[in-house]
This record gives C-alpha cells, sequence and structure tokens, in this order.
C-alpha cells in the first residue's frame, strides 16, 4: 500500500486518506465482488480488459493489446450494440 499511496501523493491524493480507503471495508467489499464478477465470466488471465453494456461482458483483451487495438475493439461492439 505504500508503493500506492506514493503514486496517490502524486496525484494530489493525501496518503492517510488513499491507505484509509484502501484497507475500509466497503473497497475490500467491491474488490471481491468484481473478483467473482470475472471469475463468472471465466476470465483467468491478467491483464484482461471487459467491457460491459447493458449487463452484457464483452471481452476485449486477455492480455496485453497495443491501445490503438483495444481502441479499434471497443468501437467495434459499441457500433453492434447501436444497431
Amino acid at each position: 500500500v505504500n508503493v500506492y499511496s506514493k503514486i496517490a501523493e502524486e496525484f494530489g491524493i493525501n496518503s492517510d486518506i488513499f491507505k484509509k480507503q484502501f484497507f475500509s471495508k466497503e473497497l475490500i467489499d467491491e474488490t471481491f465482488k468484481q473478483f467473482n464478477f470475472v471469475n463468472e465470466l471465466g476470465i483467468s488471465s491478467y491483464p484482461s480488459l471487459v467491457l460491459v453494456i447493458n449487463e452484457e461482458a464483452y471481452l476485449i483483451s486477455s492480455g496485453y493489446l497495443p491501445f490503438e487495438e483495444v481502441k479499434a475493439r471497443v468501437k467495434k461492439i459499441i457500433e453492434l450494440n447501436a444497431k
């Protein structure tokens, strides 16, 4: 948490407040909720990027992708959902 709090300070966030939030029950519960969500999707690799539209999840990438590829995939999914 010390590394994260130093990064937070670089963005103008008080490190004591950051640490308090980091260890809060609310944030821990939300983190486990997200872990369970990706587990239900069958995602087991890191990093993975998922786009959720109207409660439907779309896997954008499983592993690293360059930004332009991520952008193209997101755009395609959004366009398909606009129809």
